[in-house]
């Protein structure tokens, strides 16, 4: 697939956005109606069938070789079974070869005469140096198409009605395309593609801090970025950039599977910061798009595509209605990017189901990021909602020279100290190989790295995964006993054990449930207990809950205003070992079953 062309960076006044957006119109409609013709031809075709296997039954033969060979066309391209995401040249392609392998006596010459027509139209309607100056080119859509619908009825007698139909819908869309409505339409993209996305780019620039694990500080998302690398589910032995990525992609939808604590996460922010940049450093990848639209699962807040995008565009909702910034973003070309799938709930899910069930441009493309575990649940949807999709899995980072970069570039902003990060990069060098080949997740070496920056000798006593594991969870400890170090509580030690024992619990009800960010409300029935206990364990002072849960969790508030405050862990894998340790105290100090703390019913067979 051709990637969509970018709209003009010149594009600073309304007019001339209206006549790039008027002349991609008209490429869209001689696309579709290429499409339609397409199915006329091929009438014959089985819904089943892939256009390969099409040809290569008229043509007796396989025909990989002839593709490449004679027609300069990877096979993969016929792959599909409808012409849904096929582009004008492919389309022309397609048809040449039909004329060719079908050779069923039709005089077929002045057809590929006025289909050579319509396809030069079609692409000078996207080259910009050309539409930009010839503002006839638009007009010439209707009558081209016309005098190519004129010889496809003399071709396909049988089909007549259904070509009629077509030649109706394009003279008709045309026609009205840019009436009255139609101008008001292209001055709503203006704004949105402008002022609309000078808001959004200005959200995601905060993005471009993160706060690190534990206490340990703050770095700049681009300076620490590691260039995660992909595989398609189609050819695991490519590995792909990012950048690489979006030009191989040929649907409209891409998964991105991982691990927890993969990147997946940290991927997205990462193009959104891109795209947010200066101009001249948007890579050519992310050029193609005229804004980044941002949804994460785990929201349980946004309970549709309007409040989405109220709380997405904020001050531009005083201009606009978020009704007619979303039919204005089904004009643009748009990057939705989904955070989480693994994550949804009944909130969200709705969500989802609204911007997959809605018709977007041509040129937009959906990137949702997901578990391994899900991946069939999301694909599942995917199918029920009549989308295709491509499916990548995020790497893992197993050489050795990376893991070392991984922990030199975040130790810098650690210790800020080069000699000290190359200290730390020489320390995780030395670990036991074995050790050091279970390392392959951006969130494991960042625990490497804040454990080696507070208590560097507990690494002298790792064995498995699982003494980080412990050490990760005793760092917390540490902080929290740094912090209430001049407070006057005798006995922070257990204190911290009785609070941790109450975020455990709360924690774990809320992953039974699939919840991974809290609301205020949330967040009030956790303070009341860790508020009794405090009392309950110190009566000369007075200790706040937020002393605890400012160092557990993550404040993150409404860029527009338009909801409340959304608390969450720093990342799942904290949630998941403090929901963990619960679990444990639990069984140690009660004679409680695993069932019972889980709060599950036990099976027939359990003693």
């Amino acid at each position: 697939m051709t990637a969509p062309v970018a709209a003009p960076k010149s594009a600073s006044n309304f007019q001339e956005l209206e006549t790039y957006l008027r002349n991609d119109h008209g490429h869209g409609k001689i696309v579709q109606c290429l499409r339609k013709l397409l199915n006329v031809v091929c009438s014959d075709k089985g819904p089943e069938d892939t256009y390969r296997a099409y040809l290569e039954r008229h043509h007796g033969s396989t025909l990989e070789l002839v593709l490449k060979k004679k027609w300069r066309l990877p096979h993969e391209d016929l792959d599909s079974k409808t012409p849904e995401n096929m582009d004008i040249t492919l389309l022309y392609a397609l048809f040449k070869i039909l004329v060719e392998v079908k050779n069923d006596f039709r005089k077929t010459t002045k057809f590929m005469k006025k289909l050579t027509a319509v396809r030069k139209v079609g692409n000078d309607l996207l080259h910009l140096k050309i539409s930009m100056k010839d503002l006839k080119l638009y007009d010439e859509v209707a009558p081209k198409m016309a005098e190519l619908l004129d010889e496809a009825k003399k071709l396909y007698p049988s089909s007549i009605t259904e070509i009629i139909s077509i030649g109706k819908e394009i003279q008709h869309d045309i026609k009205c395309g840019f009436s009255p409505g139609g101008r008001d339409l292209a001055y709503n993209c203006y704004w949105v593609a402008t002022k609309g996305r000078q808001i959004v780019n200005q959200r995601f620039q905060e993005y471009a801090k993160e706060d690190l694990l534990f206490d340990a500080g703050c770095v700049e998302r681009l300076a620490v970025f590691h260039q995660l690398e992909v595989t398609s589910e189609e050819e695991e032995k490519n590995e792909l950039t990012l950048e690489q990525l979006f030009v191989s992609l040929k649907e409209r939808i891409a998964i991105v599977s991982g691990v927890v604590g993969a990147g997946k996460t940290t991927l997205l922010m990462y193009l959104m910061l891109q795209f947010s940049g200066p101009q001249s450093a948007i890579p050519n990848h992310l050029q193609c798009f005229e804004i980044v639209v941002f949804i994460q699962c785990r929201d349980r807040y946004n309970k549709n595509l309007k409040e989405v995008v109220e709380e997405h565009f904020g001050a531009l909702c005083a201009d606009m209605t978020a009704e007619d910034i979303l039919l204005t973003l089904q004009q643009l070309r748009v990057l939705f990017l989904i955070d989480g799938f693994d994550e949804l709930n009944e909130v969200s899910s709705a969500v989802l189901h609204e911007l997959l069930d809605k018709t977007w441009h041509q040129g937009s493309r959906i990137l949702i990021t997901t578990c391994p575990q899900a991946v069939e649940d999301l694909k599942n949807l995917l199918r029920n909602k009549c989308k295709v999709s491509e499916e990548y899995k995020i790497l893992q980072i197993s050489e050795l020279r990376k893991q070392l970069d991984f922990i030199e570039k975040y130790g810098l902003y650690l210790t800020k100290s080069s000699d000290a990060a190359l200290a730390m990069r020489e320390r995780f060098s030395s670990l036991n190989p074995k050790l050091q080949s279970l390392f392959t997740q951006p969130i494991l070496l960042l625990y490497f790295c804040s454990i080696y920056k507070e208590t560097p000798e507990k690494i002298d006593h790792w064995r498995s995964l699982n003494d980080l594991s412990m050490d990760r969870f005793e760092l917390q400890k540490i902080v929290m006993k740094r912090k209430l170090s001049d407070k006057g509580v005798n006995d922070p030690d257990l204190l911290i054990d009785k609070i941790l024992r109450v975020i455990g619990k709360w924690a774990l009800e809320f992953l039974a449930c699939n919840h991974v960010t809290f609301t205020c409300a949330d967040i009030l029935i956790l303070k009341e207990p860790c508020s009794d206990k405090i009392k309950a364990h110190t009566s000369v002072v007075e200790v706040g809950t937020e002393v605890f849960l400012n160092i557990m969790l993550v404040v993150e508030k409404s860029p527009s205003g338009t909801r409340d405050t959304t608390y969450s862990f720093p990342h799942k894998s904290v949630q998941e070992t403090v929901a963990a340790n619960y679990v444990v105290r639990k069984m140690m100090l009660t004679e409680d079953t695993l069932q019972e703390i889980l709060g599950v019913e036990p099976t027939k067979n359990a003693r």
